[in-house]
């Protein structure tokens, strides 16, 4: 009795879920046919009264559709994307049944309505373009198809990435990525979030902030970003001891090559024997010791620039040509470099010809620990070593004076420090070179100066000189010319005709054709009465020791106390005291008198010359001869003697020359020319020999 009950109830409820299903199939039915023929009121009231127990997803669908259509007061794409999702979810895992009017509410067909809504919902999203609507889109339309949720994503993760780059601050990167790890921009995000790390670490850009970094984020791609900043720093601060702990302490750097080079840059300035030694010795570890060891053997070398064809090389002092003729123009050798000028092209060799920096320039002037002007098109710059750039761009740079280069600049003239810093701002319209730690400068046609110590003087003169050892220069004012001292005092008025300097101490004085003598120490030293003749040299009025007079043509001798010692109309020329002997003249007859002008040696020359090392040049009627203080004859000869340096004379006839130095005669071919290189006097013989004397 009991199972014929249960199966009595199963049956009732069978029947049931049959009369359910087939009105909920009824009315499925009758609201895509009033879908059909766009009754949209009918069909959502339908679709809705499916819906109020439990979501069918025909019947979401359905309302989808309704949602998703323009042609109905009910157009909403948020609630069309919002019953695509729950019929997708919805849908059982059986074929639907088949729906009226060509509709169906597979998925298929449910996803190709979502991909609709998505497209149109994405495109109202791009023209907003905002972080909000991107993610408001994700999250409505999970179950779109990638191709939209992807775009969407790129845009979103794109308008994030832009903010981060503006907040520019590691955090927020490190964020992002947690956020979106799919991203496409979290590649990205990590290069800028280490680049971030490595700009906030070191935005002070110190010392101790570049190597915390390196110690603490070894994996940083921004590694060797951190060894060039930390190079660059101890480069700009020559610090040699940062430079050598980099060496020690970073042994697999990529840089430690570098760094052994600006330490060798920075601790050997003027290239000399010593300078090397000690750096060898210092650092045993260097790596180009033999370049070091190369440039000792070269540094011993002494070459002397000689002349062939037009043409300039070096010699080595024997005369052996090391260098061939072959440029235009030479330097001496400086800090172990030489510049050279060969057609258009400038640029510095060492002393096996090589050019050890590998470019050319326009111009270039001399290095000077470690740094050497040079013009590229036309602009210059200082480099050092390395041939590196090392200053800023100038028109116009004058060679090193007192540590100090003056250059042009935007049309006006400053002055920077053998390490291309500023010493003086770039204002004057002139600025001279800085003599005696003072300086003359130019603005709007005015002459000034400045000194090193700070002092400024406006500019009011015409014109000024140098200033010398003593602290005085020369001024114009109104056409004439007077003294000023370097802290602006005036010493002398701008009174007179023309100033000279004769020595460091003393000034000839010429006013109305008269000329006398001026002391340093503010004080004449003779009444300017005297007969000045501009043609004769400045040295002809004084030694330093003694002034000459000249009144009539005749002159006298006065020391600096005022007193005469030779007075006028004893001599017709009077010389300055020369090893002991005064040389005169006397009835056109030249001879030698001491200090109490008693005669050592009589007047009975054509031509003499002061004595010097001891010797003195004469000429008789026959011929030339080289006297000694004693009037002992050294060298007679019918041919010309000329001097060629102290102590060192050449007579020659068109057979053969005769060299004498140091009491000694060296016979040589007949010399077609000889020049003087600083100890050395080069010699070209006829026969095309060079021939280099120590001097």
């Amino acid at each position: 009795m009991l199972q014929f009950v249960k199966l009595h109830s199963i049956k009732i409820a069978l029947f049931f879920v049959l009369i359910s299903s087939f009105l909920t199939s009824s009315t499925i039915s009758k609201a895509f046919e009033a879908l059909s023929i766009h009754d949209y009121f009918k069909a959502r009231k339908l679709f809705y009264s499916l819906n109020k127990k439990h979501y069918d997803s025909q019947a979401c669908y359905g309302l989808a559709v309704i949602f998703s259509r323009n042609n109905n007061p009910f157009y909403n794409m948020d609630s069309a994307c919002k019953y695509t999702h729950i019929s997708l979810n919805c849908l059982e895992a059986r074929s639907p049944d088949p729906l009226p009017a060509g509709f169906s509410a597979d998925r298929q067909s449910i996803q190709q309505l979502l991909d609709s809504i998505s497209f149109k919902q994405l495109k109202v999203c791009l023209l907003e373009n905002s972080i909000k609507v991107y993610n408001d889109f994700l999250a409505k339309n999970y179950l779109a198809s990638d191709k939209y949720r992807k775009a969407a994503m790129a845009n979103r993760d794109e308008l994030e990435y832009n903010h981060i780059l503006d907040i520019n601050i590691s955090d927020s990167a490190h964020l992002f990525m947690i956020e979106h790890p799919l991203s496409v921009f979290k590649e990205e995000a990590f290069k800028l979030m280490e680049r971030q790390v490595f700009e906030e670490i070191t935005k002070e850009r110190k010392e101790e902030n570049y190597i915390y970094f390196i110690q603490h984020h070894r994996k940083n791609s921004n590694l060797n970003n951190a060894f060039d900043a930390l190079l660059e720093l101890y480069k700009n601060t020559k610090n040699k001891t940062g430079v050598a702990a980099f060496i020690k302490n970073y042994p697999n750097a990529l840089h430690r090559s570098e760094a052994w080079q600006l330490l060798f840059t920075l601790s050997v300035k003027t290239f000399t024997k010593e300078e090397l030694e000690n750096f060898i010795t210092t650092y045993p570890d260097f790596p180009f010791k033999n370049s070091i060891l190369k440039e000792m053997q070269l540094n011993d070398l002494v070459l002397i620039p000689v002349e062939k064809n037009e043409r300039i090389g070096f010699a080595d002092t024997t005369g052996k040509i090391l260098i061939e003729p072959i440029y235009d123009e030479v330097n001496d050798f400086r800090e172990g470099l030489s510049i050279v000028h060969k057609n258009d092209s400038v640029f510095f060799i060492n002393k096996e010809n090589v050019n050890t920096l590998g470019r050319i320039f326009t111009d270039a002037l001399p290095f000077h620990n470690g740094l050497a002007p040079v013009k590229v098109k036309d602009k210059w710059f200082l480099i050092d070593r390395l041939g590196e750039i090392r200053s800023d761009a100038f028109d116009e740079v004058n060679e090193l004076s007192e540590d100090l280069y003056i250059v042009k600049q935007s049309n006006f003239y400053c002055a920077i420090d053998e390490y291309a810093q500023k010493a003086y701002p770039c204002k004057f319209d002139k600025l001279g070179d800085f003599k005696n730690a003072c300086a003359y400068y130019q603005l709007e046609g005015k002459y000034g100066f400045l000194t090193k110590n700070g002092y400024v003087h406006k500019p009011e003169f015409e014109w000024i000189s140098d200033f010398g050892a003593n602290g005085l220069a020369i001024y114009k004012l109104n056409n004439k010319f007077g003294l000023v001292r370097n802290n602006g005092k005036i010493l002398l008025e701008p009174k007179y005709d023309l100033i000279q300097v004769c020595t460091e101490n003393i000034y000839l004085l010429v006013l109305n054709n008269s000329y006398g003598f001026y002391s340093s120490n503010a004080c004449f030293l003779s009444e300017i009465i005297y007969d000045y003749e501009k043609e004769r040299p400045i040295k002809f009025y004084t030694n330093g020791t003694v002034l000459k007079l000249l009144k009539k043509k005749s002159e006298a001798l006065m020391d600096l106390n005022g007193r005469i010692s030779i007075d006028f109309n004893t001599y017709q020329e009077i010389g300055f005291a020369s090893n002991g002997l005064i040389r005169i003249k006397k009835n056109n007859k030249y001879g030698f008198v001491d200090r109490k002008l008693t005669t050592v040696i009589p007047l009975k020359y054509l031509t003499a010359t002061d004595f010097e090392d001891s010797l003195a040049l004469v000429t008789t009627k026959k011929g030339f001869q080289l006297i000694n203080i004693n009037g002992q004859e050294v060298i007679n000869s019918f041919d010309k003697i000329e001097k060629l340096s102290r102590g060192m004379y050449l007579t020659q006839t068109d057979e053969r020359s005769a060299l004498y130095y140091k009491k000694s005669v060296q016979i040589l071919p007949s010399i077609s020319s000889y020049e003087l290189y600083g100890k050395y006097l080069i010699l070209y013989l006829a026969s095309g020999e060079i021939k280099i004397v120590r001097t």
